[in-house]
């Protein structure tokens, strides 16, 4: 059984940091991160510095297409991708920031792209263990959900 932990939009949440970064690269005050997830590459964008409204926006590997084109220039999706990314880690869409984080994700293209598989460690860690550890989410005391994970 597979079980994600969602945010209240229902989007899945991920770990941020960890032993498992594959690269790391601080541009200004966002940090991009190549990972994986679900044993998929994926660059997860997110602020330096945490603030009260800081979230994460997530690119994977699959939806590479989506932001840029195979000679690298930018889609016409980038644009609004660029917007949403801004929106979810906490940025006002101006057009200095929305431009900035274009150019963020263009230059993370060739990295998201070139990433190698998982290795064994990383997925061996991710996967649930064999004697089914158990996952309870309560609310104000109450068990609101309770699953083997």
């Amino acid at each position: 059984m597979k079980f994600t932990i969602s945010d209240i939009t229902g989007k899945p949440m991920v770990m941020l940091g960890g032993p498992f970064v594959h690269l790391q690269r601080v541009t200004g005050d966002i940090v991009s991160e190549f990972k994986w997830h679900d044993g998929e590459p994926v660059v997860i964008l997110y602020r330096a510095v945490p603030t009260t409204k800081t979230g994460a926006y997530m690119i994977e590997l699959k939806d590479a297409h989506l932001y840029a084109a195979s000679n690298g220039m930018p889609t016409p999706k980038l644009f609004h991708n660029a917007i949403e990314a801004c929106r979810a880690i906490g940025f006002y869409d101006d057009s200095h920031a929305v431009r900035r984080m274009m150019d963020i994700i263009l230059d993370g293209m060739p990295d998201l792209i070139a990433m190698p598989p998982e290795p064994k460690a990383s997925e061996d860690a991710n996967r649930p263990a064999a004697d089914g550890d158990e996952l309870t989410i309560k609310l104000d005391g109450k068990t609101i959900a309770e699953v083997v994970v």
